[in-house]
């Protein structure tokens, strides 16, 4: 049990640690930002993987496709890889080499 006066330094300290609480007026403020990335991707030439997932025939020489989620980073990978990781959410087959 505590005594009055470690309650009364408890309470000052806390009300002094306070003033340095930013409050979060969003408290998932990543919410949005997800849902203009999906918005951007939809309209980009990205593939949903709901809508599809890649075949083999998709996949480059090496057998990698372009994957990306909702981190907004893009990585190539497998076919496979699309299909068992949430964290990709669209895929498209990798762009043609430039012709030399």
């Amino acid at each position: 049990m505590l005594t009055r006066e470690e309650i009364d330094i408890l309470s000052e300290a806390l009300e002094a640690a306070e003033e340095f609480i930013e409050p979060n007026p969003d408290p998932f403020p990543e919410v949005p930002r997800a849902r203009e990335i999906l918005s951007n991707l939809k309209s980009s030439g990205w593939i949903s993987k709901k809508d599809r997932l890649p075949a083999k025939e998709d996949a480059d020489k090496y057998g990698l496709v372009l994957g990306i989620g909702l981190d907004d980073r893009q990585h190539m990978v497998s076919p496979r890889a699309i299909e068992q990781y949430p964290s990709f959410t669209h895929w498209m087959p990798l762009p043609k080499r430039p012709s030399s």
